[in-house]
């Protein structure tokens, strides 16, 4: 079925059964949840919009939705009442929220009340998928939004993420279509990994019209759909994907050429493998002219070896020669990779990059030991400074040192040169560890966010961050997926972070790997 008569389709059977029209179907009348719900929707009506959550509202709240969990299997007759009142409790704190500020002093009682609300709506669907509760969501409540509260069809949403129910799939389609951004969010979001020709067009049309608001977090989803897919070798939506992107790979841009290798992922190797080699010889040559980037030139070599399975450097004659035998021979490492391993690396890491800046954590426990060999942070600043001697002068670099406050050693990127790696050396080094650990801000300033949250691409000229901390931060991580999924894939920068000791708190692993990079954790 096409998009456009599919999303046809979902609005004409928009206005069908209600909740309380379901139930009458199936005998209506009293059940064992109708208690549960009654009780239900009372705390809806007193809290759902209230400001403040006493403890014992809370306390109510979590028995109510547990008791309409516990009603699930008994309440056939009134299945899709108990799922449209545990949406409803589940929208008191979207699953995925827009900020990672948290400025509700009860959030963390409604987080509770919405995680068990969330945990109702998956047991409902394992229970009634027989009963066809789908084909109600699909029909009522996501194709009948003047019937339900935007909270309900968020929610519902959310839950279906992931889901792929052909039911739902047309319906799903036309929610990414209203006006209300968190709802054409949220459906974008329950979309991505499903394999469907309509879905993977439907996601390139909104990079070719992205009037999504933000539309750069309409740029992650895409993102996130065709990363994580294989589309068959001769299929359309593979050849759709590499027209809408090869020619990016070499553009001069190379934040244009970071995007287009998110999605050349999901192209087959016919198609993808010899693009990737000939953008690896264009970027290879620009780097003699000062126009290049070994960033783009590590990710093209990174994805060719993820295709071929082979470790063969970065020379496009020989990938072009694998791809001409491939499969005939097996193919030998050849010596500028060898080259390559044996660079200095930074607690293990081996970013690829000529435009870097270090983020260390000086914090008062990084004066602790650090494997006999001094304190950690003299052991980062060490471990730094013979990691950007081993890159050479091309390469362009600054340092920032975070803890209660953030200290900027050069606004700019500087060359990579003796004097100025002594200099950067000696500056840290006589600032002593000291304070606590706040991460956030130094990211902030790092990507040069403004006083709206908006990305200055003038200023921001590293494409790399290599971020070493020592403990948990005191933001903790809720704050970085919202905010590299915002500004992620407009500033393309990637987070290689190291964690020392056994104190982190997941925010270091969610900045490398929602940005494209690495995270190692080292003891000491």
């Amino acid at each position: 079925m096409c998009l456009v008569a599919g999303i046809a389709l979902a609005l004409a059977l928009a206005g069908t059964a209600s909740p309380s029209a379901t139930a009458a179907r199936h005998g209506g009348g009293a059940s064992l949840a109708g208690d549960a719900l009654s009780e239900a929707r009372a705390w809806l009506r007193r809290f759902a919009n209230a400001k403040a959550l006493d403890p014992e509202s809370a306390a109510q709240a979590q028995r109510v939705v547990t008791q309409l969990t516990a009603q699930l299997s008994e309440g056939i007759e009134q299945r899709s009442e108990l799922f449209a009142v545990l949406a409803d409790f589940a929208a008191l704190v979207p699953r995925r929220p827009a900020s990672g500020a948290a400025t509700d002093p009860y959030l963390g009682a409604r987080e509770q009340i919405a995680g068990e609300a969330f945990r109702g709506l998956e047991r409902a669907l394992e229970l009634y998928s027989a009963e066809r509760l789908e084909t109600w969501i699909a029909t009522d409540v996501l194709g009948n939004p003047k019937a339900h509260a935007s909270g309900r069809r968020r929610a519902t949403l959310e839950v279906l993420a992931g889901k792929y129910e052909p039911t739902t799939l047309v319906a799903i389609l036309a929610c990414s279509r209203e006006l209300d951004p968190e709802i054409r969010e949220r459906a974008l979001r329950a979309l991505v990994g499903w394999d469907d020709v309509g879905v993977h067009a439907w996601m390139l049309e909104q990079l070719r019209t992205p009037s999504a608001v933000p539309a750069w977090t309409v740029a992650s989803i895409v993102q996130a759909h065709f990363g994580g897919l294989e589309l068959p070798q001769g299929s359309a939506s593979s050849r759709a994907v590499y027209d809408f992107v090869h020619a990016d790979l070499v553009s001069g841009d190379w934040r244009v050429a970071t995007r287009a290798l998110r999605l050349i992922a999901a192209v087959d190797d016919s198609l993808a493998a010899p693009a990737l080699i000939e953008a690896l010889r264009t970027w290879i040559a620009r780097r003699t002219s000062g126009g290049g980037s070994r960033r783009i030139e590590g990710e093209l070599v990174n994805a060719l070896r993820a295709r071929s399975g082979v470790n063969i450097g970065a020379s496009p004659d020989a990938w072009r020669a694998w791809w001409a035998a491939r499969g005939t021979a097996p193919v030998a490492p050849r010596s500028d990779e060898q080259r390559a391993e044996s660079r200095a690396a930074f607690f293990g890491l081996r970013p690829v990059s000529d435009r870097v800046t270090f983020l260390l954590d000086r914090s008062g426990s990084m004066a602790a030991n650090f494997e006999g060999q001094g304190t950690r942070y003299r052991e980062a600043i060490r471990q730094m400074s013979a990691f950007l001697e081993s890159l050479g002068p091309g390469t362009r670099f600054r340092v920032l040192l975070f803890e209660s406050n953030v200290h900027v050693w050069k606004d700019k990127l500087q060359d990579a040169t003796p004097e100025n790696l002594r200099l950067a050396q000696t500056w840290a080094a006589e600032r002593r560890p000291d304070g606590g650990t706040q991460l956030r801000p130094a990211v902030e300033q790092i990507l040069r966010l403004g006083s709206g949250g908006e990305v200055d691409l003038k200023r921001l000229e590293e494409d790399t961050v290599v971020v070493l901390c020592d403990g948990a931060t005191e933001e903790g991580p809720s704050w970085v997926a919202p905010l590299l999924e915002r500004i992620g894939p407009e500033c393309c920068v990637a987070f290689y972070c190291v964690q020392l000791g056994s104190g982190g708190d997941g925010a270091l692993q969610q900045l490398a790997e929602l940005s494209g990079g690495q995270f190692v954790a080292c003891d000491g």
